[in-house]
């Protein structure tokens, strides 16, 4: 296994990327790919935590919306790696541009037993598809997609959930932003029950972290 920090050992994978401070925190810059501005993707400090997650929560099934560059998803695939045995992430992106890209670094970098990449439009996904037996459960949702869709792209996935999911929104101040143009309707009742718990975090662009229970959870 390969020493340092999950950001040490991506930034050592890639030698594209490089760390630049933007706002009160470190972004990435890919200085390898035409047509990509500082910053990219994630905060650093968004993706050691998205890392820390999977290592607590140990997720088996991980499903992500919005890949653009891959590189959530490669701090994702390095905590499955070390944390998860036989753990999967499927993540999702529908720029033609920046899918292949993505692809390209995962297979490069050996991450392509651990992440299953597909372009495709995350608001209509069958998760089975990623499964040879079908299965449809998934233990932990990242969306980072366009923020137009990301409710939406919760509401699609929410029958999949397994108890205990873990839904992590980026972008997301706090659940009443208006980015997202507030709580839907769908979600309000499920938030006054409990079923549904967040927590959210000042980053840059901000991120919040949710926890599914069932109303039989405590059962």
């Amino acid at each position: 296994m390969m020493s340092g920090t999950p950001t040490q050992r991506i930034m050592a994978l890639d030698r594209g990327l490089k760390l630049g401070r933007h706002l009160r925190f470190d972004w990435f810059d890919v200085t390898d790919v035409d047509r990509i501005d500082f910053p990219e993707g994630i905060e650093s400090a968004t993706g050691e935590l998205l890392y820390a997650l999977v290592a607590i929560a140990r997720p088996r099934t991980i499903l992500e919306t919005g890949t653009r560059m891959g590189i959530a998803s490669r701090y994702i695939a390095l905590a499955l790696g070390d944390h998860v045995e036989d753990g999967l992430l499927i993540t999702l992106e529908r720029c033609g541009y920046c899918f292949p890209i993505a692809a390209k670094k995962f297979r490069e970098q050996g991450f392509d037993e651990i992440i299953w990449a597909k372009q495709f439009d995350s608001r209509a996904f069958d998760p089975s598809e990623a499964f040879p037996d079908g299965q449809t459960t998934i233990d932990m949702l990242y969306l980072d997609s366009e923020p137009q869709y990301r409710y939406e792209e919760f509401h699609r996935y929410l029958e999949y959930l397994s108890e205990g999911a873990l839904i992590v929104i980026h972008d997301m101040v706090s659940l009443h932003c208006r980015q997202f143009h507030g709580v839907p309707e769908w979600l309000q009742p499920m938030i006054e029950s409990r079923e549904v718990s967040a927590l959210s975090f000042p980053t840059d662009s901000g991120l919040t972290v949710m926890q599914y229970r069932r109303k039989d959870w405590e059962k």
